[in-house]
C-alpha cells in the first residue's frame, strides 16, 4: 500500500500537470486523503481534506474543520490549508472564550495536533 504522501505527491503532480494541460484532468473533479503534518506541526492523528481543480487553480478542503485553501496548483493549495488550519490552531489555543460549536472544533483540532 502507497503512503498518503505517495499519493498526495503524485496527485500534486497531476493536477500541476492539469494546470497547462487541461486534457489530463482525470474524469472525477476532486479526490480525498489525510494530511499527517501541517506547516511546522506534526499530527497524532490525520486531517482529511479533498482536493479539486477550480478556475484555473485548485481548492483543498478540510473535510472537519470549516477552511479551504487556495492555489494556482495542486501543492500551493494545499500549502494554503495547511496555513489556515495552524493558524486555526493558534486562535484556539489562545482561550477558551467561544460558542459550543467553535469549542467542539478546538477539542477536535487540539486532539489531533501533536504537542511538544
Amino acid at each position: 500500500m502507497r503512503s498518503a504522501t505517495a499519493v498526495q505527491d503524485e496527485w500534486s503532480r497531476l493536477f500541476e500537470t492539469a494546470s497547462s494541460d487541461a486534457s489530463v484532468i482525470p474524469s472525477y473533479k476532486e479526490y480525498s486523503f489525510p494530511i499527517h503534518e501541517l506547516i511546522s506541526k506534526t499530527l497524532r492523528a490525520p486531517i482529511r481534506i479533498t482536493l479539486a481543480p477550480d478556475d484555473g487553480g485548485f481548492i483543498a478542503q478540510s473535510i472537519e474543520f470549516p477552511l479551504y485553501g487556495y492555489g494556482d496548483t495542486a501543492a500551493e493549495a494545499i500549502y494554503s490549508l495547511k496555513s489556515e488550519l495552524e493558524s486555526l490552531y493558534v486562535d484556539l489555543t489562545m482561550d477558551d472564550e467561544f460558542t459550543d460549536d467553535w469549542l467542539e472544533l478546538k477539542s477536535s483540532l487540539l486532539a489531533k495536533v501533536a504537542h511538544g
